[in-house]
C-alpha cells in the first residue's frame, strides 16, 4: 500500500475543514432570506399590434410601480418565434386550448382576454395572503444553487464509499495514469447520471405543474430525510445508505478495472445512492422546474459539477499518493458528523420551502 505523507494528510484535513467552514458560514444567508417579502411573478404574453395588449401593458406598468414585490416578465409573440414557442409550453402546462393574447400566467392560474385592474389585484392579494406564491424558480439566486451543490457533494457518503473501493482495487495495477483515467470515468458517469435523473424529475415537475400538493410532498421528503439523518447521528445507524442487496454487486463490478466497467459502476452507484442525497436534490429540482429548460439545464450542470467536486478531490489525493484506506477511515470516522450536517441542511431547505422563500 502507498503510505500517506504527513504533509498531504494535514493539507487534506485543512481543505476539508475550510470547505465545511465555508458551507456552515453560508447557511445563515439562506436563513436571512426568510425575512424577505414573497416575490410574485407574472408571465405576460402579448402581441405588438394587439389593442387589448397595449392597454394591458400600460396597466401592468402601473401595477409594477404600485407593487414592488411583483415582477412581470413580458413576451411578445407575434414577431418573436422563441416567445411563441414558450407561449405554447405555458398553454400546454395550464391546459389552455385557445392561443389568443393577452394572457397573464401566475403560478397556479392565469387571466386572459379582457383583463381588468381589479382582476390582477385580486390575484396579487390572493398570492400575498399565502395561497400559493408564484413560480419561485426565476428568483433563486446562484449562491443558493452553489451552496446546495456543495452541501450535497459533502454529504454524498454513498458514492464516496464506492469510489474509494474502486480506487483501492485499482492501486494493485501500479499504474497511476490508469487509476486517474478509470477514476475520472467513474466520476463522469456519476455526473451524467445525476444530471439526467435531475432533468427527468424537472420535466416531471414542469409537466405536472408545481402546485401546492406536489410542493408539500417535496417539503415532507426534505424534512423527513433531515430528521432521519439527525436521528442516525444519535443512534449510529445508516438508514439512508446503499441497500444491502447492492453491495455484493458493487464489489463484483469493482473487479473489472476497465473504463466501461467504471462507467457502469458510476451509473449504478448513483442510482442506488439517491436516498443519500434526495433530501437536498429534490427541493432544488422542484425550484428549477419553474425556470426555462435552458436555464434549468445550465443551473443543473453547475450544481452537479459542485456535487462531484469532493469525488474529484478524493481521486486527486489518491493519485498524488494518499492511501485510499486512510480516506476510508476518515469517511467512517466522520460519517456520523456528516449525517448530522446533512440532516440540518435538509431541514433548513425544507423550512425555507415551507416559509415560501424558495
Amino acid at each position: 500500500m502507498i503510505k500517506t505523507p504527513p504533509d498531504i494528510y494535514r493539507r487534506m484535513l485543512k481543505a476539508k475543514r475550510a470547505l465545511m467552514l465555508l458551507v456552515t458560514l453560508s447557511i445563515p444567508l439562506l436563513i436571512q432570506l426568510a425575512s424577505s417579502a414573497p416575490i410574485i411573478e407574472i408571465h405576460y404574453f402579448y402581441g405588438e399590434d394587439c389593442p387589448h395588449c397595449q392597454a394591458l401593458s400600460t396597466l401592468l406598468d402601473k401595477i409594477e410601480e404600485e407593487y414592488p414585490n411583483v415582477k412581470i416578465y413580458r413576451y411578445e409573440v407575434y414577431y418573436n418565434e422563441t416567445n411563441g414557442a414558450l407561449f405554447d409550453e405555458f398553454r400546454k402546462r395550464y391546459g389552455i386550448k385557445v392561443g389568443g393574447v393577452p394572457v397573464l400566467f401566475f403560478n397556479d392560474t392565469y387571466l386572459s382576454g379582457d383583463i381588468t385592474e381589479a382582476d390582477i389585484k385580486a390575484e396579487i392579494a390572493r398570492l400575498e395572503a399565502g395561497d400559493e406564491v408564484s413560480s419561485r424558480g426565476e428568483e433563486v439566486s446562484p449562491s443558493f444553487i452553489i451552496i446546495s451543490g456543495i452541501v450535497n457533494g459533502i454529504i454524498n457518503l454513498c458514492t464516496f464509499a464506492v469510489l474509494i473501493l474502486l480506487l483501492t482495487s485499482l492501486l494493485t495495477l501500479n499504474d497511476r495514469r490508469r487509476v486517474l483515467i478509470i477514476g475520472f470515468s467513474f466520476i463522469i458517469a456519476v455526473y451524467l447520471t445525476y444530471l439526467l435523473v435531475g432533468l427527468g424529475i424537472i420535466n416531471t415537475f414542469a409537466f405536472a405543474g408545481m402546485n401546492s400538493n406536489l410542493r408539500v410532498v417535496v417539503i415532507v421528503i426534505a424534512l423527513l430525510a433531515g430528521v432521519i439523518n439527525i436521528r442516525d447521528y444519535f443512534t449510529g445507524q445508516s438508514t439512508l445508505a446503499i441497500p444491502g442487496f447492492a453491495k455484493p454487486k458493487i464489489k463484483d463490478m469493482v473487479r473489472y478495472a476497465t473504463i466501461p466497467a467504471a462507467g457502469l459502476l458510476g451509473v449504478f452507484a448513483t442510482l442506488i445512492g439517491l436516498p443519500c442525497t434526495v433530501g437536498v436534490y429534490l427541493p432544488i429540482l422542484s425550484v428549477l422546474s419553474g425556470k426555462t429548460m435552458l436555464c434549468a439545464l445550465l443551473y443543473l450542470m453547475l450544481y452537479n459539477l459542485l456535487y462531484t467536486l469532493p469525488l474529484i478531490g478524493i481521486l486527486a489525493f489518491v493519485y498524488f499518493g494518499t492511501d485510499p484506506g486512510v480516506l476510508d477511515e476518515m469517511r467512517k470516522e466522520k460519517k456520523r458528523y456528516i449525517r448530522l450536517f446533512g440532516g440540518i441542511a435538509m431541514l433548513i431547505i425544507g423550512l425555507l420551502m415551507l416559509l415560501g422563500v424558495v
